[in-house]
């Protein structure tokens, strides 16, 4: 993204926040933001889920109608239904604002199967994640303004080598932190296979009617600030040299 399109961005999420329209979130998930341009040369922010549509709808056409009612084949309705149920029980068992069960509703959610993913979708972050940024690679020259070309790994023929500033960060030299190409399997689509390295924590997570034994995993190549909760019991069936 471009720096002017960058202050666009921050400009307009934050107008967006003091509306009380959105609100901060440390979620692992995402989707990227493009522009388009009005006719009146502003810019309108919209968010791009065709790659998400990609993976969650198989064999769909949606069709779409209005803003209010995005799409009309049921599939965002019951979504937002099931959402609205938890969100109730919470409130109606727990208490207090449906604000402060947000957290415990993203975790019940994405930890129950999805059948338009075939999996729960911490199992999908569990199984393939995107590493942050791989490197360090050495700058061969500047392109631009804004653009730097890099000698990058043998390993990564099909991958461009030119590169925006926005998607580069500045190494600085710490072997622990440290991802090589040449040390990951990276596929096709720029992903690898995470592998688990230390159990840091155990936990247990109450729900409505059971409770779930959680523990908090040290990933290979990552740092401990990156380490995540996942359930017990799968971290014990694929990686029973953990326990």
């Amino acid at each position: 993204m471009a720096p002017k399109e960058l202050s666009e961005l921050n400009f307009q999420l934050q107008e967006l926040v003091d509306r009380g329209f959105v609100r901060p979130s440390v979620s692992p998930w995402g989707a990227p933001v493009l522009f388009v341009k009005k006719k009146d040369g502003t810019l309108r922010m919209c968010i791009d889920y065709r790659d998400l549509n990609k993976v969650t709808i198989k064999n769909k056409k949606l069709h779409f109608s209005t803003a209010f009612h995005p799409q009309t084949d049921g599939q965002s309705e019951r979504t937002i239904q099931v959402l609205e149920d938890l969100l109730r029980l919470c409130v109606l068992d727990f208490s207090g604002s449906w604000e402060d069960h947000i957290p415990l509703i993203e975790f019940a959610y994405n930890n129950s199967f999805q059948s338009s993913i075939g999996m729960a979708p911490y199992e999908g972050q569990v199984s393939k994640l995107s590493p942050r940024y791989v490197g360090p690679f050495e700058i061969l020259e500047r392109i631009g303004k804004a653009a730097y070309k890099l000698m990058l790994s043998d390993s990564m023929p099909d991958v461009h080598n030119v590169f925006h500033v926005s998607t580069l960060r500045k190494w600085v030299s710490d072997s622990g932190k440290k991802v090589s190409a040449d040390e990951v399997e990276i596929q096709e689509n720029l992903t690898y296979k995470e592998e688990p390295e230390l159990i840091l924590a155990y936990d247990v997570r109450k729900l409505r009617s059971k409770q779930i034994p959680m523990v908090k995993v040290q990933w290979k190549h990552r740092t401990a600030r990156e380490a995540t909760w996942e359930k017990e019991s799968d971290m014990r069936r694929l990686y029973p040299y953990l326990f």
